[in-house]
């Protein structure tokens, strides 16, 4: 599905109709790592992450799904240094990624839920400027 039928809850509808889970990783990523520098270049993200994923959330309640899989990030957990992170650690978003929060409150209402959580973890070599 197009992320932006998202927006339009007739259109969610129907694709979800007769699947036992949904998947979403829906996601308007900037077009360039300068861009991402821009809290503007994140406006199409944030409304997938709550309109978005609202449509999507209320389109499976009424067609009787009960498993959801939510795309996250994992860059919204502030740095623990050693310390673990897991189910229990609870997030710390900053500007642009603020509403990630708004797409796992949206599906935090499911029986079986799961959220993916995705990010970038360089290498020091990548790191290092040449």
């Amino acid at each position: 599905m197009r992320p932006r039928r998202l927006f339009d809850l007739g259109e969610v509808r129907r694709p979800v109709a007769g699947h036992d889970a949904i998947i979403n990783l829906a996601t308007r990523m900037p077009s360039s790592a300068w861009n991402m520098m821009f809290r503007s270049s994140w406006r199409e993200n944030d409304r997938i992450r709550t309109e978005g994923v609202a449509n999507l959330v209320e389109a499976v309640r009424r067609n009787g799904i009960s498993r959801f899989i939510q795309e996250s990030f994992a860059l919204t957990y502030a740095d623990r240094n050693d310390a673990w992170v897991d189910e229990q650690t609870p997030i710390d978003p900053v500007a642009y990624n603020k509403t990630v929060s708004n797409a796992e409150r949206s599906v935090a209402d499911f029986w079986d839920t799961l959220a993916l959580f995705f990010g970038l973890r360089p290498s020091m070599d990548q790191m290092r400027c040449r």
